[in-house]
């Protein structure tokens, strides 16, 4: 009788068999193919392939797994059969017991090297997938390996998880080739100080870069804005400052020159001129009671100019430049006597 068929080496898609085991015991064994069976189980154990790489070849291997599984509860069934039927077969239940050990060992065998192969492919299917990714190589793994392993997340097969992973590479390249032409916009527009991640940028949803760019113009314009308002704001309070000194000059009462003085020698005798007479110095309160009705006279003139002006920017400087002029009016009215 054939025990068992063995394929060629070249042929792993043929389910394997092992023939069933026939026990028959009253007291001794009566009859029994245990050698045959063992013979069969060893035959086919050397033919088990444990590195499984196509669709099918998985296919096979793990309906070997179900065959041993089946194989291992035969031996333990007939192990209980022949117990029932004598308690004195030691030996051939020590058999038994080797044989479905021997069978437990390879089908776990055979499990875990399939688990292992599986895992090996499919990392390096993911490998694979993010070479084509069109963005910085550093950071396909770091920005995208998720995403991948996302992909094939309860994909069974190669062809299914090849197809999972094609999908995702062709929508990250269309997302990072959309954002790449966005970005490349607005440096042209803005030039490219506000893209200093240009790289990990591209990378990002496309939603996400329009409306992070956005931020950062509005960030860019806010911060020249206040600058310039700094800047205006700081050349009027220079202004303000020169004004006050010049006010404080002007408001100095002015020196008058010292009278000639007159030679007076044995062989010239000329009178002495009287010295020259000034008219006499206005109090302090009327001498400056006349200067504010000069300023308050200049700065009227200002206040037609300024009820002209059309511009915002021209409004806001001389809004400046009033409320510097009064600060400094202020301080030379409460100060400026005194220093």
């Amino acid at each position: 009788r054939t025990l068992y068929h063995k394929p060629p080496l070249n042929a792993m898609s043929e389910q394997l068999v092992i023939i069933p085991l026939n026990v028959s015991a009253k007291g001794e064994v009566l009859s029994s193919n245990l050698a045959e069976f063992r013979a069969s189980v060893k035959t086919v154990l050397d033919s088990i392939s444990l590195t499984p790489e196509t669709d099918e070849e998985f296919g096979l291997a793990e309906q070997n797994v179900k065959m041993l599984k089946g194989a291992e509860d035969t031996v333990k069934a007939a192990r209980e059969k022949a117990l029932k039927d004598a308690e004195s077969l030691h030996e051939f239940f020590a058999a038994l017991d080797e044989s479905s050990e021997e069978i437990r060992q390879a089908r776990l065998t055979l499990e875990k090297k399939i688990a292992g192969e599986k895992e090996k492919i499919r990392n390096k299917l993911i490998d694979d997938a993010l070479a084509r990714l069109e963005c910085a190589p550093h950071l396909r793994k770091k920005l995208f390996g998720g995403t991948m392993a996302e992909s094939i997340k309860n994909k069974r097969t190669i062809k299914s998880i090849e197809a999972a992973l094609d999908a995702a590479v062709a929508k990250a390249n269309k997302d990072i080739t959309t954002n790449r032409e966005i970005i490349c916009e607005f440096i042209d527009l803005y030039g490219d100080n506000l893209v200093w991640d240009e790289d990990e940028l591209e990378t990002k949803s496309t939603i996400y870069v329009e409306a992070e760019l956005r931020r950062r113009q509005d960030v860019a314009k806010a911060a020249a804005e206040r600058a310039r308002l700094e800047e205006e704001a700081r050349k009027a309070r220079e202004e303000a400052q020169r004004a006050k000194a010049e006010l404080e000059e002007q408001g100095k009462p002015p020196v008058p020159p010292a009278p000639a003085s007159i030679n007076m020698t044995a062989f010239d005798q000329e009178p002495v001129q009287a010295p020259a007479t000034f008219p006499a110095p206005k109090s302090e309160s009327e001498e400056w009671r006349q200067f504010q009705e000069s300023v308050f006279e200049a700065f009227a003139k200002l206040k037609d100019a300024r009820e002209k002006l059309t511009h915002p920017a021209n409004k806001s400087r001389v809004a400046y430049f009033a409320q510097a002029v009064n600060e400094a009016w202020k301080a030379c009215i409460a100060e400026g006597g005194e220093k």
